[in-house]
């Protein structure tokens, strides 16, 4: 441990306190640690995903995210668990923080997750998928089938063409 890392104790104290500043101290803490994997930071994190301050939120699943290469099966089971949740602040955070880098490590197991919830009726779920953008060249050539989906049931018109405009080979 370095001399600005906080000890386990300290941030597992700071996480269940009753004030927020505190539990964003132990949230910013760990990402902080984050150089070197901590894994017992996920559950400490997690149980902060949930947390009525909204900034608390975020920051745990951006403590969370960096947990994608690692535990991409855990993130997965944020992103069910999450994504389906009536706020549409969690949703946009699901999205934006999980949903996406998930995709960039792998979209095409993602993606068929998604597709096969999502057409079992999880329609929260798709409008999560709905509020996610590729966040790289791979993602974006493939994020055709994402739109395709959403048009499929719903829950979008039409493909978002911006983003097939700027393409040079057809989706």
């Amino acid at each position: 441990m370095d001399s600005g890392e906080l000890p386990l104790n300290e941030i597992v104290s700071l996480a269940n306190s009753p004030a927020s500043n505190d539990r964003k101290k132990s949230l910013a803490a760990m990402r902080a640690a984050l150089t070197s994997e901590h894994p017992e930071y996920i559950e400490i994190a997690r149980g902060l995903v949930g947390d009525a301050d909204n900034d608390c939120r975020w920051q745990a699943l951006i403590v969370l995210g960096e947990f994608i290469a690692t535990h991409p099966d855990l993130i997965w089971e944020l992103i069910c668990e999450h994504g389906v949740s009536p706020d549409e602040d969690m949703r946009d955070g699901v999205a934006t923080v999980l949903l996406e880098h998930l995709f960039e490590h792998d979209f095409a197991s993602t993606f068929e997750g998604l597709r096969e919830r999502i057409l079992n009726g999880e329609r929260m779920l798709a409008n999560t998928l709905r509020r996610a953008w590729p966040c790289d060249d791979e993602t974006e050539r493939q994020w055709h089938k994402v739109d395709d989906l959403l048009i499929k049931i719903g829950e979008i018109e039409k493909r978002r063409t911006w983003l097939y405009e700027r393409r040079t080979e057809p989706p």
